[in-house]
């Protein structure tokens, strides 16, 4: 692989790791930064420092980082504030290229604060570092399981990353993200962007093969034009999805105080998102509803619509959200219904939405689909049911897997929608398998299909 130009690629693959702060006292910063690092498998040198110990967690700790006999690669700086410029300077000396720090008390706070803030960055800067922060939650890298970040997920890797303002909405994302079967291979914290920002982070995942699909948490956005030129060439080749924090009144006012940012000219930023082929999502749902389709789907190529269900209200609402958000039902040609009406019920409905009835069999939904699909009318498909407790859940989920199969062959999406009792959870893990989303409201999977069009625009157009 071609050698990376971006800062990030060093700091994102560090052979050593110092935790400055480090401790075994639970519910401190320092100990969970540690603990994580140790707990998901980082294979690479970890050096606690503080020095009041000698050794935390069984691994023999430094007085500082001067006294580290290797080489120090990535510093954890967990340390109060009016302490960093110090750590810096030690980290200088010891020639570490790459430093996140964690505290807040910055820009976000005070006058005083932003000045605190301005020789953190002008010390990292003079010494040749590299700084996430300060006020972060941190970043991991899955490929080599590196966790510096507060939480210990489940589990790391997956075809997502995650570029974030907010640490603890991040932190949410991912929670969901893994909860619908999507995983993240990179996490990276902004906080205050005192020194890397959102494009020296797409920059860096714009080179990374491992991520697919881009999530963004955005306050403000240090240069508009920049972000454009950037964000428009990635989005080509890895989908964005934004979401962005403070455009009200209020919403302007609890963004300064969580990270310092400022009001830019546009505070909706959706212009800018636009130009930039970022696509916008309402809030953590739609984000992340947008993930999953994107990173399983190819693009909609058209607007047009099919939608096959048990159940007529459930459809309603999907074909309403759909309509409203750009997509189109038409009602299928004669020959296609009258197929149809050779497999289904006859009092069920073959127009579009296609509607089984309770009566509804595997056999039956899988003809039907199978039809459907070829219908070169039709550029993508909700499968669509809910689930009663007389219905197993395979009467669904196995002509869905079927029909994902087909829906690959002829580049069409196939998107899921399921209501019910709690089987419908397990028949989630059981689609996620499969590459198929599932989604638990007819607006949801509306809106997550909405998205695979309004990308197909960004690639082709």
């Amino acid at each position: 692989m071609a050698k990376s130009f971006s800062p990030l690629a060093d700091i994102f693959n560090p052979a050593s790791v110092a935790v400055v702060g480090a401790s075994e006292t639970p519910g401190k910063v320092g100990y969970q930064i540690l603990k994580n690092c140790l707990d998901q498998g980082y294979q690479g040198k970890i050096y606690p420092v503080n020095p009041g110990s000698s050794e935390i967690f069984g691994v023999k700790a430094y007085p500082s980082i001067k006294d580290i006999p290797g080489n120090v690669d990535l510093v954890a700086i967990v340390v109060p504030n009016q302490a960093i410029p110090g750590v810096l300077e030690d980290c200088g000396s010891k020639g570490v290229k790459g430093a996140i720090v964690y505290a807040g008390g910055f820009a976000e706070c005070s006058a005083e604060g932003a000045l605190l803030q301005k020789k953190i960055v002008e010390t990292a800067r003079a010494n040749g570092i590299r700084m996430f922060g300060p006020n972060i939650n941190g970043l991991f890298n899955a490929d080599i399981n590196l966790n510096l970040s507060f939480n210990q997920f489940q589990s790391l890797g997956g075809p997502a990353s995650i570029v974030s303002q907010s640490g603890g909405f991040s932190s949410a994302i991912v929670f969901q993200s893994l909860r619908q079967g999507l995983g993240f291979g990179k996490f990276i914290s902004l906080g205050n962007k005192g020194d890397l920002n959102e494009i020296d982070a797409l920059n860096y995942l714009g080179e990374e093969p491992g991520t697919k699909v881009i999530a963004m948490y955005i306050e403000s956005l240090d240069d508009e034009e920049k972000f454009i030129a950037v964000a428009r060439q990635l989005a080509k080749v890895k989908p964005i999805v934004a979401v962005k924090g403070g455009y009200t009144t209020a919403g302007i006012r609890t963004m300064q105080m969580n990270t310092g940012s400022l009001p830019s000219a546009n505070p909706n930023l959706k212009e800018v998102f636009k130009k930039a082929g970022v696509l916008v999502a309402e809030g953590e749902t739609d984000l992340v509803d947008a993930l999953v389709a994107l990173s399983t789907q190819p693009p909609l190529r058209g607007n047009r619509i099919a939608i096959c269900t048990n159940a007529g209200g459930p459809a309603c609402i999907s074909a309403d959200h759909c309509e409203s958000l750009g997509l189109h039902l038409p009602v299928l040609s004669d020959e296609t219904q009258e197929k149809l009406r050779k497999v289904i019920p006859k009092f069920g409905v073959a127009a579009n939405p296609v509607d089984f009835t309770g009566s509804v069999t595997k056999e039956m939904y899988w003809e039907a689909v199978n039809i459907v699909l070829r219908d070169e009318a039709i550029d993508g498909l909700i499968c669509m049911a809910i689930r009663s407790t007389f219905t197993p859940v395979n009467v669904f989920t196995e002509p869905w897997i079927k029909a994902k199969a087909l829906a690959d062959q002829l580049g069409k999406p196939l998107l899921a929608c399921m209501m019910g009792d709690a089987e419908i959870y397990k028949a989630r893990d059981t689609l996620n398998l499969q590459g198929i989303p599932l989604y638990f409201t007819p607006e949801r999977v509306a809106a997550a299909m909405s998205k695979l069009h309004d990308y197909n625009r960004i690639v082709h157009g």
